[in-house]
């Protein structure tokens, strides 16, 4: 029998552990996985949908539009795996690697979020990072703590553990335009290639950098690549945030 947590939305599962108040919400349209009082959203099943039609999927294409066959990602801070749903619906050969302090969180995302049951690791994402003995082509970072962005992300250290764990590009999912400026300071640093991405949908910032340089024409020829296997709709509307998206990356070439 389902709980009703706001007027209209039902709770499929709730499970308190060491490091989350995990609720996973139905609202009719939408599957939601919340994981702290906030009641902010940490992934995100929109019924009959591909893509998130959130910030998700800025996170999800900004690596993909500088990617290659064989490449692999680390997504640090997986949640419920919507990044990693979204990069294997373009290219389902792409090695993801769903990083997470919380086993039950990745036990959720299988369940109730579409998550590819593959590569799924617990561990703190620093300790993860630390750790790694190969590099990924390209590291995805959607980390909070209790709704705040942990501390040392605004540590050089930390960036340059991962500019050695990354060959190609690295990202930040944020909440704030002033720590979006604060995180780009260290990425210039690293790469070549450094811009702020700003959801549509939502307050989110995405801030990346890229060590890999890629054409003018190269960039328009992704846009169909990375929607072949979508439907009409998602298409279009993924057409239109590609176009967003490498605007940002050719104003800043």
């Amino acid at each position: 029998m389902f709980n009703f947590f706001w007027k209209k939305e039902k709770i499929l599962f709730e499970k308190n552990t060491k490091y989350n108040k995990i609720k996973v919400v139905d609202d009719g349209q939408k599957i939601k996985l919340i994981l702290d009082d906030s009641y902010n959203i940490h992934s995100l099943l929109t019924k009959g949908k591909l893509l998130s039609y959130s910030y998700w999927d800025i996170c999800a294409f900004i690596p993909l539009i500088f990617g290659d066959e064989g490449d692999s990602f680390a997504v640090l801070g997986s949640g419920g795996g919507t990044i990693t749903r979204i990069i294997k619906t373009v290219n389902k050969n792409y090695r993801v690697f769903n990083v997470d302090i919380d086993i039950e969180v990745l036990r959720v995302g299988i369940e109730f979020f579409n998550m590819p049951n593959e590569n799924l690791i617990v561990s703190d994402f620093r300790d993860f990072i630390n750790y790694s003995k190969k590099p990924f082509s390209h590291v995805i970072i959607d980390v909070f703590i209790n709704a705040a962005i942990p501390f040392d992300i605004f540590q050089e250290s930390f960036w340059q553990s991962i500019s050695l764990k990354t060959e190609k590009t690295a990202l930040i999912n944020l909440v704030s335009n002033f720590h979006a400026l604060a995180i780009r300071e260290f990425l210039q640093k690293h790469f070549k290639i450094i811009g702020i991405v700003k959801s549509k949908e939502s307050s989110n910032y995405i801030v990346f950098g890229s060590k890999k340089n890629i054409s003018d024409k190269d960039l328009e020829k992704r846009q169909e690549i990375l929607t072949g296997n979508l439907t009409a709709e998602e298409r279009k509307y993924a057409k239109a945030l590609l176009e967003y998206i490498i605007n940002e990356i050719l104003s800043k070439k």
